[in-house]
């Protein structure tokens, strides 16, 4: 394949500078041929920086091609012109934008960083409401209760209030006069199977009976007040749950205070809660003698009750009141609110900051704390053995 500089060469495929041929990459050639990558060539697909003129149907990449077609788009580095009825960015621009421009146009933008400051902040943990676990869901006029002992109480303190009853084979017998009364009164009742009353329900921990009944609505936190005022020298324990997560544990707690006579169980920052099924279910039908009260944050409760002679008393590791030994101060209020905390840590500042005093429950020594249900109960206990013949 010959090289030669001048010679006008038809050879296919030649690299001549002056060639003609076809795919020639000579740089000064004048051949109109397809594929040419001449510097000057205008021919077709050319990606010569001098061209000056191409097919109006293929994208130009010279920076100072002919004028194109306009229904095609532009690769020139100068920015097209723009709609004058649209938003101008441009930093360089001195037309005024139109009315709608104007409208269109967004906010100006600080390029300086926020300034983040680098001292420490102590962290206050935030009082949570009552969480996700222990809500009931669905609707907030009823109830769904599961466990024998739970959906019994509900039959004996309230049957008019039962909406529909689901049982397995295995039940019927001992819920006779449940189905009985579901007869008569023209409620619905069903016999489903172990299986499908694990998906009714929502738990395995069903004990083969879950109802769905009318919601007891409880006190509002100003008629709980008022009835607090109307029986002002009686003898009354109101326990207050602050952050207390595990629904099982307000079960338990709910289940102890129905057992010791206490009658309401106040939730801070909270404003209509609806106890879950499982929750109901620990409570093991605690949940048909005790009110849950939604209340406001810890420090306006406090406040409020002491206002109505009672004392406020949290709950500790290591607090001035012992339980148990009235020498050191352990005999309790009769008109008495006791402040539980979360499982994990307690009492929060405002709450210890709210109570006048803090209880603590004397043991061994040999694990760190107990349980807060066990707690509860223990409490509770201890205050039902001091003042049981008043206890309203």
């Amino acid at each position: 394949m010959p090289f030669r500089t001048n010679q006008a060469s038809e050879q296919k495929g030649s690299y001549a500078s002056t060639s003609s041929s076809k795919g020639s990459y000579s740089s000064t050639s004048d051949s109109s041929s397809k594929g040419s990558y001449s510097s000057t060539s205008p021919s077709k697909g050319s990606y010569s920086s001098t061209s000056d003129s191409r097919s109006s149907d293929r994208p130009s990449y010279s920076s100072t091609s002919a004028p194109r077609s306009s229904d095609r788009p532009s690769y020139s580095s100068q920015p097209p012109q723009r709609n004058s009825d649209r938003p101008v960015y441009s930093s360089t621009s001195t037309a005024a934008p139109s009315r709608s421009a104007q409208a269109m146009t967004p906010a100006p933008v600080s390029t300086a960083r926020d300034t983040i400051s680098t001292t420490a902040i102590p962290y206050v943990r935030p009082l949570r409401a009552m969480p996700e676990v222990a809500r009931g869901k669905g609707n907030l006029d009823e109830i769904k209760l599961c466990g024998y002992n739970a959906c019994q109480k509900l039959h004996d303190s309230r049957p008019h209030d039962i909406i529909r009853v689901y049982l397995v084979e295995a039940r019927l017998e001992e819920f006779s006069e449940l189905v009985k009364s579901c007869c008569l009164k023209r409620k619905a009742y069903h016999v489903v199977t172990s299986e499908d009353m694990d998906k009714i329900s929502g738990s395995t921990h069903h004990e083969g009976v879950c109802i769905i009944a009318k919601r007891r609505l409880p006190p509002s936190w100003v008629n709980f007040l008022a009835q607090l005022d109307e029986n002002e020298s009686a003898a009354s324990l109101v326990l207050i749950l602050e952050d207390v997560a595990n629904p099982h544990n307000v079960g338990a707690i709910l289940r102890s205070a129905a057992n010791f006579g206490c009658r309401y169980v106040v939730l801070p920052n909270e404003k209509d809660f609806k106890p879950s099924a499982a929750l109901l279910r620990t409570a093991e039908g605690g949940g048909e003698s005790v009110e849950f009260i939604s209340g406001p944050s810890i420090s306006l409760i406090s406040t409020e009750l002491r206002q109505r002679g009672m004392s406020v008393l949290g709950t500790a590791l290591k607090g001035r009141i012992n339980l148990y030994q009235p020498g050191t101060g352990g005999a309790l209020p009769a008109r008495l609110a006791v402040m539980l905390g979360n499982e994990a840590r307690g009492l929060s500042p405002d709450a210890r900051k709210a109570s006048e005093g803090m209880i603590t429950i004397p043991g061994t020594g040999a694990v760190q704390s107990l349980n807060v249900g066990i707690a509860a109960a223990l409490v509770a206990g201890e205050y039902f053995r001091q003042h049981a013949p008043t206890v309203r």
